[in-house]
């Protein structure tokens, strides 16, 4: 199971600090009557710089498009597709399967 919290674009460093120790926290196995199989949490960013701060982040590619390629700092990162903001702000999704996934290769 993937779980992600959500790092507003500007923040105070004792909310980093803070995000830091919840996902400290749950890093613990969860109950044998959970299947034993372990929570990942990755902490969503809207500033892709801020992935230094964290072992795994979401991020989302609205924020990645227009960026010169940087390694996202994160050991472990998920691309979001942005389709929610998409879909809301302008009735569809206007980025064709073919683009996306040129985002997908030229981030991985």
């Amino acid at each position: 199971m993937l779980v992600s919290i959500t790092v507003p674009d500007r923040c105070e460093p004792a909310f980093l600090e803070a995000a830091r120790r919840f996902l400290a926290a749950v890093r613990r196995p969860p109950p044998p009557a959970l299947g034993g199989s372990r929570l990942k949490f990755f902490v969503g960013l809207h500033q892709p710089g801020d992935s230094q701060h964290f072992s795994r982040a979401f991020i989302s590619v609205n924020r990645l498009r227009t960026r010169i390629k940087t390694p996202i700092a994160a050991q472990e990162w998920i691309m979001d597709s942005g389709a929610f903001t998409e879909v809301s702000t302008y009735g569809g999704y206007r980025t064709s399967v073919e683009e996306y996934a040129d985002e997908i290769n030229r981030w991985s």
